[in-house]
């Protein structure tokens, strides 16, 4: 992570040298343009044009896809006071202090305010459609300033997402109460730049509903020379050192209880080939499900995924994933109950978990059907609902469908992918704590929850293949999609693994311990490629 946090520094510090280095010898170079705007008689803000070439954002766009990712809106009453994006990425301090970056923009702060400036903190905001944005003044520091880097590729007017700037008045003519009123909104130009006292009065507006992105802004915090330093921000703080999964365990005193299944299956349902999809309810008590949810956000590794529009609908378009080790999560009470759970189901005792994850969803967005398996695969997706006071107006609900078969009429197919025609199964509400448990080659899709609702639905998933082996191949050619050496044999062994030819050790040459040698030396590589990468890039800066 440091390395990466490093070399995106060099790059946008490299940027912004480049641009100065354009404007004050080239004829042909980009114009810095400066905007200075009185808000009220305390508020001036400066906006600055030309700092940052839009062409070269890409590279900081995807560094704040793979950063350290906070929710802080876990705390819903604390991130709706403060005008928090529900999402954040928090930069290394110590890291940014030492850029070219910092010494640039710290010296527009400067030029803006007319005093001395340090650097205090920075964070990128990552800001979605639907998401609640108050006008508020945020953690109002007398000698604190903000400078707003926009980082969209491209943006246009129709998209929304401008920061606007707000007075306190009194029209007489609706009331005679004082409300805020907006006097100066700043369009979301790639590489603009904001410089403006913490104790004005703002939002960020979210970016449009037909937009699926997510809007970045950098947000740096700069602090008078002369003025001590403070960090009212909880999420700037240093969290302590992270807990393993596989150290918790449940602490009521009936948590190693004999469960009846059976009694706790409400309903099932079944596809045409008669896979099954069960719904069972109060599996865990009020006590486990609060310790359960407590430990995967303490654990927690989110990360963002960029929205597909391809028309295409081949993934489930969840952007927002906390992702936890598979060896981690094989140690905790949940994984015993899941594999009791599935002992019942189907008489089997081999099951391996291959993916545990937490996925967050926003109302805005769009999730789309898929299945989790391959035709010739025989495995099974746990869900776990864990959001509370979801009521049955909030909708939400985990959809499945199949797909409907008929015949071709001979160009749909063809000009339209992700035309396909489905009729559903069952649609299944997120009742807090219920869970489901189902033949995940079952298409399916967890649907947002409304807009009256505007926290998260946060869902626990856990896919479990019949064996530790067949586990181990899943993730292997999963993890093979992320590394391609160019050869025959890789290709070769990848479409073997997907396809099941190793499925049966009695007929493949690869043993179970070369299996987990192969996951462990693509991790490895993974890492490694990653690192020659940005290695790569520093090079070339």
């Amino acid at each position: 992570m440091t390395l990466r946090i490093g070399i995106v520094l060099l790059f946008l510090a490299t940027i912004i040298n480049e641009a100065s280095s354009q404007a004050k010898n080239s004829k042909s170079a980009r114009k810095i343009i400066v905007q200075n705007v009185k808000i009220d008689d305390k508020t001036r803000i400066s906006i600055y044009d030309g700092v940052i070439g839009a062409e070269k954002i890409t590279v900081l766009s995807e560094y704040a896809q793979n950063g350290n990712l906070q929710f802080v809106q876990e705390n819903f009453d604390y991130a709706m006071d403060n005008g928090l994006t529900p999402f954040l990425s928090v930069l290394d301090r110590e890291e940014f202090s030492k850029s070219k970056a910092n010494d640039v923009i710290k010296s527009l702060v400067k030029k803006s305010i007319g005093a001395d400036v340090k650097f205090t903190n920075a964070y990128m905001e990552l800001l979605h459609s639907l998401d609640p944005k108050p006008p508020v003044v945020q953690f109002c520091r007398e000698n604190v300033y903000y400078a707003t880097i926009f980082l969209p590729n491209k943006w246009g007017h129709n998209m929304y997402g401008q920061l606007s700037f707000y007075t306190i008045s009194t029209n007489n003519n609706v009331s005679s109460t004082p409300r805020e009123e907006i006097v100066h909104t700043v369009h979301p130009k790639p590489g603009r730049i904001v410089v403006w006292p913490s104790c004005a009065l703002q939002a960020a507006h979210p970016p449009a509903v037909n937009y699926f992105a997510n809007l970045m802004m950098l947000r740096l915090v700069y602090t008078k020379a002369d003025a001590e330093e403070t960090v009212s921000e909880k999420f700037l703080m240093k969290d302590p050192e992270k807990p393993k999964l596989g150290d918790w365990t449940f602490t009521n005193a009936d948590s190693k209880r004999e469960i009846d299944y059976a009694s706790h299956l409400k309903r099932s349902y079944f596809d045409s080939k008669r896979r099954g999809i069960y719904v069972l309810d109060d599996l865990y008590t009020p006590a486990e499900l609060k310790q359960f949810r407590n430990i995967l956000l303490e654990t927690s590794s989110l990360r963002v995924s960029e929205y597909d529009g391809f028309a295409l609908e081949d993934n489930d378009n969840v952007q927002w994933i906390a992702s936890y080790d598979v060896e981690e999560f094989v140690k905790t009470p949940v994984w015993t109950r899941m594999q009791e759970l599935l002992f019942f189901l189907t008489q089997e005792n081999e099951w391996y978990p291959y993916d545990v994850a937490m996925n967050y969803i926003r109302p805005a967005d769009h999730t789309r059907i898929h299945p989790d398996a391959e035709p010739h695969q025989v495995e099974y997706t746990f869900l776990l609902y864990l959001t509370e006071n979801v009521t049955r107006t909030d909708f939400g609900e985990t959809v499945f469908v199949e797909r409907e078969k008929r015949k071709s009429d001979g160009i749909h197919a063809f000009t339209n992918p992700g035309g396909e025609e489905y009729e559903p199964i069952a649609a299944v509400w997120p009742k807090y704590g219920r869970v489901v448990i189902f033949r995940n080659v079952i298409e399916h899709s967890a649907r947002p929850l409304s807009t009256s609702h505007l926290a998260c639905r946060y869902t626990f998933a856990c896919k479990a293949s019949r064996s530790k082996r067949l586990s181990l191949i899943k993730q292997v050619y999963e993890k093979m999609e992320a590394i391609d050496d160019g050869t025959k044999e890789f290709a070769k062994l990848n479409q073997d693994l997907s396809t099941g030819r190793h499925d049966n050790p009695a007929k493949s040459k690869l043993s179970t311990e070369q299996l987990q040698e192969k996951f462990d030396d693509i991790k490895a590589k993974i890492s490694q490629q990653m690192a020659d990468g940005l290695r790569d890039v520093a090079s070339n800066l």
